[in-house]
């Protein structure tokens, strides 16, 4: 169950923080609706997401590898930090999108971390 749970934590990640660095850097019409119009504060929250696709393509890349230690180490810090970042910006942000698709990751991510411990 853990490397299932592992694989799910971490490629919900990719797949979803991908795609914001690429728009968060990029512009568009559908990020500035959500993150504003391009500013130093939404090219750092393109590299935070770039920041936690990187770590999560690491634990990926750990695990099939037999570097058990680096994927526990990736999941025991990651997914902490994105579940804490998420709820702490609910009273900042209730009606920003894409905190609540941040949150049901941290629902998935609180699930991983339940199996792994």
């Amino acid at each position: 169950m853990f490397p299932l749970m592992l694989y799910l934590s971490l490629g919900a990640n990719v797949a979803i923080t991908l795609p914001l660095t690429w728009m968060a850097l990029r512009g568009g019409t559908a990020i500035c609706t959500v993150l504003g119009p391009d500013s130093p504060s939404r090219r750092l929250l393109a590299c935070l997401f770039a920041t936690v696709t990187l770590l999560s393509l690491l634990g990926l890349y750990a695990w099939p590898t037999g570097h058990d230690e680096t994927a526990m180490a990736v999941l025991l810090g990651l997914l902490p930090t994105q579940i804490l970042w998420s709820l702490m910006a609910v009273p900042a942000l209730p009606r920003n999108p894409l905190l609540w698709g941040g949150l049901a990751l941290s629902a998935l991510h609180g699930v991983t971390l339940s199996v792994v411990l």
